[in-house]
């Protein structure tokens, strides 16, 4: 059998929906508060031309999702354009540092493991538009006009910017990791984070996860696979349970 870890946890932080700090995350949980929302039109299209019950393809089953209020901007200023995961991760990243019970006057040998999911964010979402109707338009004979829509190639970088910009802007020396693993991604980059310290690969590793995935690509996908809860309720080990909130 293999030796326990000797690790030490010496600082936290994250944002998640409706609570912009680990605190307020935990007393939200303390009082049962169900953050999801029905979702605000801006973020999807037509309400009635999506919801529909599950047996309809390129539907959605619930209307209610969890989001951030907003996306908190870091203290550090990074030259490059940041996208909202990017960003998010940075922020959060800035938390748990300023958290740390221990000075890490040398962040040479600090390593970076982040999870974050290969789903299309809004921005790559527009970028993809982008291309799609540029191609489209030049096919036309003759070719057509279309307006440009603002977008930077680095969004397409959905899984490895975060980690990177979050050692670049934090001068973390150490090595950086992104991983996806599905459901189980922010699990395994603690588990990647501990293997990296009791092997002597780092002195310290920043580890977590991050989304900020388009929530109709989520909405639909789950609910083709028959996952979505259509009460909008996430009810783990519930007899009465039907599926997640995104």
């Amino acid at each position: 059998m293999d030796k326990p870890y000797s690790v030490a946890v010496v600082g936290v932080g994250g944002v998640f929906p409706s609570a912009p700090d680990v605190s307020t995350f935990w007393d939200n949980i303390l009082a049962c508060k169900d953050a999801s929302v029905v979702v605000p039109r801006e973020r999807w299209v037509d309400e009635p031309a999506w919801f529909r019950g599950r047996e309809n393809a390129d539907r959605v089953s619930s209307l209610r999702v969890c989001l951030l209020d907003e996306i908190p901007e870091p203290q550090v200023d990074f030259e490059e354009e940041l996208d909202d995961l990017s960003r998010l991760s940075l922020a959060a990243a800035e938390m748990a540092l300023k958290d740390a019970t221990v000075e890490l006057s040398d962040r040479s040998k600090v390593a970076t493991i982040l999870a974050s999911i290969a789903l299309p964010t809004a921005e790559s979402s527009r970028l993809s538009e982008d291309v799609f109707l540029g191609q489209l338009a030049a096919s036309f004979k003759p070719a057509l006009e279309v307006p440009g829509i603002e977008s930077s190639g680095v969004f397409r970088q959905v899984t490895g910017r975060p980690a990177q910009v979050v050692a670049k802007g934090l001068n973390l020396g150490g090595f950086t990791l992104s991983l996806d693993a599905a459901c189980a991604s922010s699990l395994y980059a603690v588990k990647l984070a501990c293997d990296a310290l009791s092997d002597g690969r780092a002195d310290a590793v920043l580890a977590g996860g991050a989304n900020r995935a388009d929530t109709l690509y989520t909405q639909e996908g789950f609910t083709a696979l028959g996952a979505c809860s259509s009460s909008g309720k996430c009810s783990p080990f519930d007899k009465n349970g039907d599926g997640l909130v995104v």
